[in-house]
């Protein structure tokens, strides 16, 4: 598959929608909602909760419970 070309070097299409997906998963969660209403509406699963969990981790140095 062809790499478009990104900010953070060549992206391939379904590396870009992963991007985006994760970053509506994370201003969601940022906005208040929980892992399970996201996954209600078919937002996110149990790999992208991972995810957010490890970026938290890395930009604040503490767990989200």
């Amino acid at each position: 598959m062809d790499a478009i070309p990104a900010d953070q070097g060549n992206k391939t299409i379904p590396e870009i929608m992963d991007h985006l997906a994760l970053c509506s998963y994370k201003a969601n969660r940022g906005y208040g909602c929980t892992h399970e209403q996201l996954l209600s509406i078919g937002l996110g699963n149990d790999a992208m909760k991972q995810r957010y969990e490890n970026f938290k981790t890395q930009s604040n140095g503490n767990t989200v419970n």
